[in-house]
């Protein structure tokens, strides 16, 4: 019989229990590395940066880009110029949905968002972005 614990009717977990705690803190150290690996730390940095403040410029197209991406899939570029406040034309290029892409002309205006503690950290206004970094655009904007 096994020996009791602080009390008179708790008796000591078993060797199966303690095995299958231990399996599960392990587990768990497992899925919160796992987790830690996994967060797009570039996508956290670019909106912590944001979150100071983004300023609205009109930009222009300059090209389209049609490529492939590393899948194979049709991916659609857009270059684009726009100025920054200190007078600064600062260039970037950007995927855009393909029926949005087909619009625009080189020489089109551009709507532009550019971060208030750094110009290049810019996005323009229908660009593609991924799931994770419009969600959490739109928590962090509360």
């Amino acid at each position: 019989m096994e020996s009791p614990g602080r009390y008179p009717h708790q008796m000591r977990p078993g060797p199966l229990r303690r095995a299958l705690v231990r399996a599960a803190w392990i587990l768990a150290a497992a899925a919160l590395i796992w987790g830690l690996y996994s967060l797009p730390y570039d996508i956290l940095r670019t909106e912590r940066i944001r979150a100071y403040g983004e300023e609205e410029t009109q930009g222009v197209v300059l090209d389209r880009i049609e490529s492939a991406d590393k899948d194979g899939r049709p991916l659609f570029l857009v270059r684009y110029a726009f100025q920054d406040d200190s007078g600064l034309t600062r260039q970037a290029e950007a995927p855009f949905p393909e029926d949005f892409y087909r619009t625009l002309r080189p020489g089109d205006p551009l709507r532009i968002f550019y971060a208030r503690a750094n110009p290049a950290v810019v996005r323009a206004q229908g660009q593609l972005e991924p799931w994770f970094q419009a969600h959490l655009r739109r928590f962090l904007q509360r």
